[in-house]
């Protein structure tokens, strides 16, 4: 027997295709045989538990990252308007009159008060715009950085 090559019968190929039937391999998964020691449910589980303590720890950091952006958003805006109120003193002193003149303001010198005002304060809100935009494309684009990674 040796050197001789077997061939089953036709009894023998339906005896196996009934086996197989019965058996249906085809409906268990890729790796499904594993499942039956016990090793493969530890090791999912494992790594589970791993995933979810990456996920907690990039949040976290993501929290930071998070709070001190919006502390320097926050500084910036309050450097912003210590600007606008600077201008609006720098711009009033600059209307005054020169010493030794009249204390009157000439008609040349008092545009009106409320315009600049509304000015001053439309360029302050595109400034704070401006970077309300910044802060949003930068958390975008490290979301998607983020969810590009997983």
């Amino acid at each position: 027997m040796d050197g001789k090559r077997k061939n089953f019968t036709d009894a023998d190929d339906a005896l196996l295709l009934k086996q197989t039937i019965a058996d249906e391999p085809y409906k268990g998964g890729y790796g499904k045989i594993m499942g039956s020691s016990g090793i493969t449910e530890e090791y999912e589980l494992k790594h589970e538990l791993l995933d979810e303590v990456l996920l907690l720890a990039d949040e976290h950091r993501h929290t930071l990252a998070k709070s001190k952006e919006e502390t320097r958003t926050t500084a910036l805006a309050a450097e912003k308007a210590g600007e606008v109120v600077r201008e609006l003193a720098i711009q009033r002193l600059k209307r005054r009159n020169p010493p030794g003149e009249e204390d009157t303001l000439r008609p040349s010198q008092s545009p009106n008060k409320f315009a600049k005002l509304a000015e001053v304060l439309r360029e302050h809100k595109e400034n704070e715009l401006e970077l309300r935009r910044e802060l949003w494309d930068r958390l975008a684009a490290e979301a998607q950085r983020r969810e590009d990674q997983q």
